[in-house]
This record gives structure tokens, sequence and C-alpha cells, in this order.
């Protein structure tokens, strides 16, 4: 392999599809043209936000979603951008209130992100126009020279950010979902065979040329989990679309699992229609999910959605009516051999995957005003004045997660500039950008960042020095070094390291404030004595609320799991008397259920759980917690969550009659596997807590062992019932709830195969100081 192979390697394996490498580029023509631009008209104030604007368009902006949805984040950010502009100057004269508006501005860029991932994305560069303007004290009349030097910025960085080289990362992750479902529908099909019922649609959004003679859902399935797991770089920000492809990466693994239990060597002719029909409805359901998938941001994107919400449908209808199916019931009974149960589960994987890509669809075909907005958000059950409310019950409270991180940033900005006015350093707009750049969701990540942040500016320092005493203040040498600097400073803290990134960032402040004013080497001990104290401010105000986004996803998950199986209870507790229930259709949920307190309250969990996940995989400090991993913790948890609601949206839920005593006995066993599953779930949900609760043992300890290596006991239970007593079928006052209550058992077993599947252990999870706990290795 020659040394240019092995540069391409380093590349692919650093900067996978170059994302890192187009950000250096462009911004190294940006802010290159915008310097140069403002010195030509021997204007400072355009020539500094022009270059800075650059920065903070193209280095600092994390902007999601398609073309137009960033076209108009950007646009968006750069109106906010004038805004703050023009207010930080009229500030920036007088040092109390230059601290004050600091804390409210910062606090409500910071907070005003939980609205949208865009918001979110561009909420670091909003700070840096508020930031520069704030800390260059200026009278009024410089606010024309420099909002003249950010539409400079804007007019260069937007074309460059939205237009050339875009990021392709939701097209990749979307591709590699369409792939996974598409070999898994053309599998299921293929299992399927023919028969007398309808033939399967061809795809109407299919992409031409995508066909593969021999289906691979594993390895579809494996390009797919290596796609998700290279977004933990997140060169953009995850889309309420690319969050739902999130969950979906583990719903199709489940998938997966059964799909490959199908077995493959009994003849079509062999089987039953029924089983051949349901199983040709989860083929239709998952080709529909790769059309819409690959139809999703283009015209036809609507149209897609509504023929997947029609398969879903269809095959909710057939599997509601197998199970409510005394013939079926009787079959279960009679045999071992192809399972209705494993149908049952292929049908209810097959569900949950197509509402993921539904819910997807619907989230990525909206307008994009309302994508950038927040607004709209599926499920839409709840009007804006409402959503409004929502978000300020939920989030305005020292204990949100958004709350405390807005709070604790704010203060940290505040208390720099207040820093900057008192000791009135040289450049005190630094201070600022060193405590933004430090500050993480935790004390301690926030104290190892500021660590490593000083150590990258020292030895920036050396080597901008080294450069300078080589080129000195010639300027044709310093414009030729200046896009290498900034090519760098954007590239290296993805490909390499937080510490290059700040080496080669340092090197190019020296370069550029050179350009501008020759002063030497000496402007690099500014830089550093700036950071110094910026970092400070920020360590001081990260003691706040210390253990930040990642305890509360320790606390989230923990609370995830105990709702869920206390709906999972419930759920199986109505079926023994007629339920105080509000027959509530919530729309865009995975089934119409009728809506249990209990899964209220694992409702509002699951939204909690996923409010500090997306905190939490926002914060770029020291040991983060893969992306998968903590996936697929949360999967587990929204599983459970969905098990209980499937449970009571079986149709004529034996729940809405008095359950006959001669079946309550099986119903009692039915409740008992569900409080061990409850009880099993609360002691995992301890485990993750910790706290008095907490299990006390070693590291590595395991869980209390899944009772049942291959998880049906529950379809035993009612399965061998009907055995003995064949007559429950035949009675019409009893057949219907045996077959509420072998709905119900297949569920639970669901529960235990998830349990199963977790294998009794600790998940990898956040513990307290942000570190990663590893899965402890099955006994």
């Amino acid at each position: 392999m020659t040394a240019i192979d092995r540069l391409h390697s380093w590349f692919d394996a650093h900067d996978p599809g170059g994302v890192a490498r187009a950000k250096g580029v462009k911004a190294a023509v940006v802010v290159t043209v915008g310097l140069a631009t403002g010195i030509l008209l021997d204007q400072t104030d355009i020539a500094t936000f022009a270059a800075f604007g650059g920065i903070a368009l193209l280095l600092l902006t994390d902007l999601p979603g398609n073309r137009s949805a960033r076209l108009g984040s950007y646009l968006l950010l750069a109106a906010v951008g004038t805004v703050l502009i023009t207010v930080g100057t009229l500030a920036s004269t007088t040092g109390w209130l230059a601290v004050v508006s600091m804390l409210v501005v910062g606090f409500g860029v910071l907070f005003s992100g939980v609205v949208s991932a865009a918001i979110n994305g561009a909420g670091r560069a909003a700070l840096l126009t508020y930031i520069l303007p704030v800390c260059l004290t200026a009278p009024p009349s410089a606010i024309g020279g420099r909002l003249t030097g950010w539409a400079l910025a804007a007019a260069l960085a937007i074309p460059a950010a939205v237009f050339w080289w875009p990021p392709r990362q939701h097209e990749a992750l979307r591709t590699a979902a369409a792939d996974a479902c598409r070999d898994l529908g053309r599998r299921i099909l293929r299992t399927a065979g023919g028969g007398s019922g309808p033939a399967p649609s061809a795809p109407p959004f299919a992409a031409p040329g995508t066909e593969r003679d021999e289906p691979d859902p594993a390895a579809a399935i494996r390009r797919l989990r290596e796609t998700f797991g290279r977004s933990e770089s997140r060169p953009v920000g995850l889309t309420t679309g690319s969050r739902l492809l999130g969950l979906l990466v583990d719903r199709l693994a489940w998938l997966n699992t059964v799909v490959a239990s199908l077995p493959a060597d009994v003849a079509p002719g062999n089987r039953p229609e029924w089983a051949r029909r349901l199983e040709r409805r989860c083929g239709q359901v998952l080709l529909a999910c790769d059309d819409t998938l690959v139809a999703a941001g283009t015209p036809r994107g609507p149209d897609a959605v509504a023929a997947l919400d029609a398969a879903i449908e269809s095959l909710e209808q057939d599997r509601v009516a197998a199970a409510a199916s005394r013939q079926l019931l009787a079959i279960a009974a009679r045999t071992t051999e192809r399972s209705p149960a494993l149908l049952h589960e292929l049908a209810h994987t097959c569900l949950l995957a197509g509402a993921t890509v539904a819910a997807a669809g619907r989230a990525d075909a909206r307008p994009t005003w309302d994508r950038i907005l927040g607004r709209n958000n599926p499920p839409a059950t709840l009007t804006r004045r409402e959503a409004a409310g929502h978000l300020a019950r939920g989030h305005l409270s020292v204990r949100s997660v958004w709350f405390q991180n807005s709070l604790r940033g704010a203060l940290g900005l505040a208390l720099a500039v207040l820093l900057a006015e008192v000791t009135h350093v040289s450049h005190g707009f630094w201070v600022v950008l060193g405590a933004l750049t430090v500050l993480r969701t935790t004390a301690v990540n926030t104290g190892s960042t500021a660590v490593r942040a000083l150590g990258g500016t020292v030895l920036g320092f050396l080597l901008g020095t080294a450069v300078l005493v080589v080129i000195g203040s010639h300027p044709v040498g310093l414009w030729i070094l200046l896009p290498v600097t900034i090519a760098l400073a954007g590239c290296l803290p993805t490909m390499v390291s937080f510490v290059a990134g700040q080496t080669a960032f340092t090197v190019l402040v020296m370069v550029l404030f050179n350009i501008v004013v020759p002063v030497g080497w000496s402007i690099g001990l500014v830089r550093i004595e700036d950071v110094l104290i910026g970092a400070a401010a920020a360590v001081v105000c990260a003691l706040l609320w210390p253990h930040g986004a990642a305890g509360e996803v320790r606390r989230s998950l923990a609370d995830a799991y105990r709702t869920a199986a206390a709906a999972l209870m419930a759920a199986v507790q109505t079926m023994g008397a007629p339920p105080d229930l509000a027959r509530t259709v919530r729309n865009g949920s995975i089934a119409p259920v009728p809506w249990t307190p209990e899964q209220t309250l694992a409702a509002e969990a699951a939204a909690r759980l996923d409010d500090a996940v997306r905190q939490y995989l926002g914060d770029h400090g020291a040991r983060r917690l893969p992306v998968e991993q903590v996936t697929l913790a949360a999967n587990a948890a929204n599983r459970l969550r969905l098990t209980a609601g499937a449970i009571l949206s079986g149709a004529d839920h034996p729940g809405v009659r008095p359950l006959p005593e001669v079946v309550r006995p099986l119903w009692a066993t039915l409740r008992d596997i569900a409080d061990s599953q409850r009880q099993w779930f609360e002691d995992r949900a301890a485990d993750i807590a910790g706290g008095p609760h907490a299990r006390r043992t070693a590291a590595g300890d395991a869980l209390p062992p899944v009772a049942d290596a291959m998880p049906a006991r529950a379809e035993r239970t009612v399965l061998s019932a009907v055995r003995r007593h064949p007559a429950l079928l035949d009675d019409e006052t009893l057949w219907r709830p045996v077959c509420g209550l072998w709905w119900t058992a297949l569920f639970l077993d669901d529960a235990s195969r998830l349990q199963d599947r977790l294998g009794g252990n600790r998940p990898g999870l956040v513990s307290s100081d942000g570190s990663v706990r590893r899965p402890a290795p099955q006994r």
C-alpha cells in the first residue's frame, strides 16, 4: 500500500463521507474572502464580523434536514444574528448591562433549543453573534459596519453551506433503513409463497435498479447499524425523522430475529391460508416502508406515507381478527408447528416498524418552517397553544435537564463577561468564547474539557509563535497560511481530537489578527490568558447541577422502566373487571388504545427520556456514550410501554365486560406473570438509578435471571387450559374472553423476550460522572 493509499484509508476511517473536510474547505474560502473584502474596504468592523460570521455559520452551526430545511434555518439564523448584533452593540457601552443582557440572551438562546433540532443546532452560532458585539465596546454608529460584515458572511456562507458539498448523513441513514426494510419484506414474501390470497402490489415508489435477486436481511441490518453508529460524530444534528429512524434500527433488528425463525422448508400449499395472508400483509408493510423512505423529501412523499398507512391498517385488521378467532386458538392448542405466536410476533414487530417509518415520513413531509420551529411533530395531537403549554410545563422547571443546562450555560457566559469587564483584558470576547467552548453538561466533562482547551491553546501558541518567527509580518505569507489554518481548525476536532482543534484555532487567531493589526507572537499570550479566565468561569458554573444530562439520562431511564412496567401490570389488571377507562384514541400512536393513568405516566416518562437523550447526545464532552448504546437502552423501555398499550388495543377487549368466573383463574395466572415481570423491571430501574433501593452488588453482577430461557410461558398457560377444557371454545360467552387472554399472553411473552434479550444484565449506561458502564458478560 502506497503512502497515498494509507492517507486515503486514514481519511475514510476518521472522516466518513468527507463531512469534516468539506466543512473546513468551505470555511477556509468564505472566511478568507470575507476578511479580504473588509480589509480592501479599509473597514475593520466589516472585516472582523465577516470573518467571525463565516466561522459561526460554517464551523459552529450544526443544522439538520434536507436542502430546503437547512436553507430556511440558515436564513432564520441570519435574521436572528442581525438582531443580536444590534442589541449587543447597544449594550456594550455599559458594563452591568452587558453582563445582564448576556445572561438573558444566553438563557433564551440555549433554552430555545428544546423547540427543534434546527434551533438547537444554531445555538452556538447565535451566541457568537451576541458575544462578539457585546464584548467589543463600540458606539451605536458601529452597528452599520458590523451588520454589513455579518451580511457579507451570510451571503458567502449560506450558499456554500447549503449547495456546496451538503451533508448527506440523513440520506445515508434513510437509504440503509430502506434497504433493510426491502430485504426483510422480500424475505417474508418469499416465505409466504403463492396461494389464493392477494398478491403483494408492486411498490409504487421503489427506486429503480435497487432490486437484488437474493434478499439478505442480516447484511442489510448490519449496514444500517454501521450507518447509525457513524451518526455519533454528528456532522449534522438529528432531525425528528432521523431520531425516529434511530428507533427503527432496534425494531428492525428485533424483526430480523423473528424473520430468521420463519421455517423456509414448508411448501406454501401445506400451510393454512390465514398464515400466508398474514405474512403477505407483513411483507407489504415492509415494502411500503421502503417506498416511504425512498420517497421522503420528494413531492410523492405524502402519497407514499398514505400507502403505508393503508398497509398498516390492513395488517392490523388481519392480526386482530386472527387473535380473536376461536379456530386459530384451537389450531394453536393442537399443534406446535409454525406456532401462531411466531406470526403474532412477526405482525407486531412489522406494525411497530411501519408506524415508526410512517411517523418519520410525516415528520420529513412537514413544511419547512414547521420543521425549523418544531411544529406538528408526530403525533400531532395538540394545538399550538396546547403544545406551548406542554412545553412550558415540561421544561420551565429546575428538574428539566434543558432548564438546568440553559441556566448553567447562561451563568457561565455572564460570569465570563463580568470577568472580562473587571480585568480589562485585551480581546475580552475570547474570555467568553473560551467559556462557550468548554461548557459541557457535567462538571467532570467541563473540567476535563477546560484542561484540554488550555493545553491545545498552549500548543497552538508555541506552534503559532514558531510560524510567525519564520514568516514575520510578511502579508503574503500570512494570507497563504490563513486558509490552511482555517481548514485545519474546521476538520481537526472531528478527525483528530478536541486538543488538535484548539491548537489549530489558536494558530488561526494569531495569523488572522496579525493580518488585521500586525502585533507579532504576543497576541498568543493574550489568547492563553483569556482562555484561562473563560475556562475558569465555565468550571465554576458547571458546579451547578454537576451531573447534568448524564445523571438525567440515568434517572429518566429508571423512571421509564418503572412506569412502563406499571403500565404493563395495569393493562393486565383491566382484564379482570370492567375498567374505568376513557376509551380515547390517541392519534399517531402505534395503535389506538384505551388510555389508563399508568399508560399516561409511562408516555410522559418516555417524553422526558427522549429530551434527556437529546441533551446527552448533544454534549461533545469526553467519554460520550455511543449513540447506538443509549438508543438500545431507551428503546427497551419504550418497547415495554408499547407492549402494555398493545394489550389494551385488542378488538373486543374482554375488560369491557365482567370476566366469567370460570376463566378468572387463568387471568390470575397471567396477572402473576405480569407482576413478576413488573418486579424484574423495577429491580432493573433501581439498579440504573442507584440510591438506597439499588442492589448492592459487585461491578458487573447480574440482575435476577429471566425465569424462562425460551419465553412462551404465558401463551403455554392459555393453550394448556384450552387443551384441558376444549369446551371453552364452544361456549359463546367464553371463547371471546379466552381469545382476549390469549392475546394478552402473547404480549406478555413479548415482554419476556425483552427480558431475555437484555440478558439479565445491566445495560451499558451512564454513571453519575458521565462515564460509560459497559454491559456485564452473561453468565
